[in-house]
Formats: structure tokens, C-alpha cells, sequence
């Protein structure tokens, strides 16, 4: 038994030349086993040298074997567990009423593994009926079972054989069973109702008059802004409007908010942060990123600083990145003086020390707005307080300052410069900084070599 078990273990050449898959086609064939000795008779009906033959000849792809092997291995005294096996082959051998069979016959001592074969089965076979009414079945068994056997990875199989077939009504209703049993939809949950093209059949059934319930709508809501169906999903929350159904999910409103931020559509956005409010909800930080976006691409000023200063009132604390995000609206909207105070109180007020990446952000908004005696004072601050320039700051600077002829400016920060930043200042400077320029390149070349 044991060395059947170590033979077909390795059904690609236990000696290293072929020759034990050969051996072990041979044993499947005729239902034999080899002994140190050479002798040969015939395997005894035992479990494990059936499941260990049974599944060298799954991983080897010899299916035509397989229903053979498991009649033998069948014969043996099983567990119920032990069945999972039968479910494997099933799925492999494209036999979905044999699972269905099984599945039932071993009831109520199935598990999760053999509902989700036994569904893998169904869909491989493009019968995703047959699929959801063994999935509606198992969910009344389940009621008088110890153990759970229904989870998400069972509707997202039913799921995704709906969707393959293009059965967006049917995607509905599975969604729908989905959330009325306690579970949360996944990305492939959403993936597999965008995929059926869910869209047309929501608004239709919500124009209906069809209502419902919260969580479908945060999940059909996060699936259409997966899809990139921003207007349907807008269509659809208006539709939830009118239905006088709360959204009291703030990632929700995140997620819908930052798809019309992306499309630049501002004011439907902005429209959303009303409702948000109006519902008792707060802005949190990754809320306000977006929205000071927003207000960056309308060049809306005074807006994003309402906004900012809102949250900062009802205690959120903005983020590095909000950090980013802020200086970016300031330095687009000419307002380099106030971003040059923020990035200065930023330690002080929040506790946290900006970084590189920030200071270089104030310099771009300082060079935006020729303010070049800014950009270099915010040069200067970074490094009283220790913060160390890096390779994009340098050539920020450099940039900035050979477009606004500040030359004097511009030596000071050239040994520091790459050899691509020399040569492109090198190229714009006068006749003596061009010198002193080259010299550096020069320097930089043998340096580099």
C-alpha cells in the first residue's frame, strides 16, 4: 500500500526518466500493485490507495480512468467527508446530475466544499438553473444543520454562470437572495452582475415601482461605479431617493462622490455632499480628498477651503494625502502665500512633520504663479526643518527658477542637480553661469563614469 502510494505520488518519473508514469498507467489499467519484490496482485478495495491512484489520475489528466477507480474506491468503507472525492471527479468529468445525486443522498451530512462542488458542476455544464435551485435547497437544509454550508463562494459560482449566460434578471435575483441571507457581496460578487449587464434591468425594475432594500442598492451601487456605469449608478440613487430609502453608508457616498470627481462632473458631486449631510452623516477624510479634487479641477477656491475648514470642525484629521490634495487646489488657484502657511503650521497643528513630497508640491504652486522668492523661502523651510531634498525637489526648483531667469538661484542648488537637469539649464543660461554650469556637468560626467 505504500509504495502505490509513493508511486503515484510522483506520476511524472519516480526514476527520473518517465518510467513511473508509464508504471503507474499500468496500475490504473489493470488494478494492480508492485512489491518491493516484484510481485504482482491484485490492490485490496482501500481508500487510500484508491483516493491516492484517483487523484494522480486527476492531476495527470487520465479521466477516462476515473469513473473505474471510483467505483472501487466507492466499494471501501466511506465517511461522508470522504465523498468530497466523488465531487472532485464530478466536476473534472463534467457529470453534474451525478453530483446532484450525491449531494442530495448524503443529506444532511454535507458540507460547504460539496455544495460549492457540486455548483461548480452545474455551471461547468452551463446550467446555471440547476445551480440556484440546488443553492435554494441547501439554504432550507441549512436550516436544520449545525454548520453553515451556504457562503458567499456559492452564489458567486451561481452568480458567475448567470452572468455567463447573459441572464441579467436572474443575476437579480440571485443578488438579492444573497443580501437577504446575511452575506455581503465581493468584488467578484460584483464583477459577475456588471459582467451581465445589471444596469438596464435595475432601473428598469425601479422604475417599476420595484423597492429595494439598502444593502441592495450599496451593492448594486459599488457595482455599476466598478463598471464604470457612473450614470446608471447616479440614475439608480436617485431612483433610491425618490423610494425614500437612507444610504447611511459614508464608503458608499465615498465611492460614488470620487467617480463623478473623476469625470469632472463637480456639481452632481457636490449635490451628494449635501444629501450626505442632510442624512447626519460627517465628512471623513478620504471624503474631503475627493471633494478638495473637485474643487482643484473647478478652480473653486473658496469652496475647497469651506469644505477643508468644515471637516477640520467636526474633528477630522486630513491625511498626508489630504495634505497633498490641498496644496494642489492652493497652488492651481494662485493662492501660494496661504499654502506656504499651511505646510508651515502643518507640524504644530496636527502633529505629524511633512515630507518632501509636500514641500515640493508648495514649489510647483509657487512656480505656477511666478512667485519665485516663495518658491525659494519654501526651499529653505523644508531644510530648517531637517527635511532633505531629493531628486524631483531639485529639479523642481532648478526647473522653476531657469524659467524665471533667477540665476542667482539657480548655482546654489546645481551641484546637487542630475546631469540631465544640468544640461537642460546649461542650455537656457547665460554666457558666464553657462560656464560654471558646464564645469558642474563635467564634474557630474567623470563622477557618473
Amino acid at each position: 500500500m505504500i509504495l502505490v502510494a509513493q508511486l503515484v505520488s510522483f506520476p511524472n518519473g519516480i526514476l527520473g526518466d518517465g518510467s513511473g508514469k508509464e508504471l503507474f498507467t499500468s496500475l490504473v489499467q489493470s488494478g494492480i500493485r508492485v512489491s518491493k519484490a516484484g510481485e504482482r496482485c491484485h490492490i485490496p478495495v482501500d481508500k487510500v490507495i484508491y483516493s491516492c491512484l484517483i487523484n494522480a489520475g486527476l492531476e495527470s489528466k487520465q479521466l477516462k480512468r476515473i469513473p473505474d477507480l471510483l467505483k472501487k474506491f466507492s466499494q471501501a468503507s466511506l465517511r461522508a467527508k470522504d465523498h468530497i472525492l466523488h465531487f472532485r471527479c464530478y466536476v473534472q468529468l463534467g457529470q453534474a446530475d451525478d453530483a446532484l445525486r450525491l449531494f442530495r443522498r448524503l443529506a444532511p451530512e454535507v458540507t460547504n466544499l460539496m455544495l460549492n462542488l457540486s455548483l461548480h458542476a452545474c455551471v461547468n455544464q452551463r446550467d446555471p438553473e440547476a445551480a440556484y435551485a440546488l443553492l435554494l435547497e441547501a439554504k432550507e437544509m441549512e436550516r436544520h444543520l449545525k454548520e453553515k454550508i451556504v457562503d458567499v463562494v456559492s452564489y458567486n459560482t451561481v452568480l458567475k454562470g448567470f452572468s455567463a449566460a447573459k441572464c441579467s434578471d436572474r443575476c437579480f435575483d440571485c443578488m438579492k437572495d444573497l443580501i437577504d441571507h446575511g452575506l455581503q457581496p465581493n468584488e467578484i460578487s460584483l464583477a459577475a452582475l456588471m459582467e451581465a449587464e445589471i444596469g438596464e434591468v435595475l432601473l428598469r425594475s425601479t422604475s417599476m415601482g420595484s423597492k429595494l432594500t439598502p444593502g441592495l442598492y450599496k451593492a448594486f451601487l459599488r457595482g455599476l461605479v466598478r463598471a464604470n456605469q457612473i450614470s446608471k449608478a447616479v440614475a439608480l440613487y436617485e431612483a433610491m431617493k425618490e423610494q425614500k430609502v437612507a444610504l447611511t453608508d459614508i464608503a458608499v457616498f465615498s465611492v460614488l462622490i470620487k467617480a463623478l470627481v473623476d469625470q469632472r462632473d463637480s456639481s452632481k458631486a457636490f449635490e451628494l455632499v449635501e444629501d450626505l449631510k442632510a442624512g447626519g452623516l460627517q465628512l471623513d477624510d478620504l471624503l474631503l480628498t475627493h471633494l478638495l479634487e473637485a474643487c482643484r479641477h473647478d478652480c473653486n477656491y473658496q469652496l475647497g477651503k469651506k469644505f477643508y475648514q468644515d471637516a477640520l470642525d467636526s474633528g477630522v484629521i486630513p491625511s498626508d494625502v489630504t495634505l497633498v490634495t490641498l496644496l494642489k487646489l492652493l497652488g492651481r488657484c494662485a493662492a501660494s502665500e496661504e499654502a506656504f502657511q499651511v505646510l508651515k503650521t502643518w507640524e504644530s497643528l496636527h502633529k505629524r512633520r511633512p515630507s518632501v513630497i509636500h514641500y515640493t508640491c508648495l514649489m510647483q504652486g509657487c512656480f505656477r504663479s511666478k512667485n519665485y522668492e516663495l518658491a525659494w523661502a519654501s526651499y529653505q523651510l523644508m531644510l530648517e526643518n531637517g527635511i532633505q531634498p531629493d531628486d524631483t525637489t531639485i529639479s523642481t526648483m532648478i526647473s522653476g527658477m531657469v524659467q524665471g531667469h533667477q540665476w542667482d538661484k539657480v548655482l546654489p542648488l546645481a551641484p546637487l542637480a542630475s546631469l540631465a537637469t544640468l544640461r537642460l539649464a546649461a542650455n537656457k543660461a547665460p554666457e558666464q553661469e553657462m560656464g560654471q554650469l558646464k564645469a558642474l556637468m563635467k564634474k557630474a560626467s567623470q563622477k557618473g563614469a
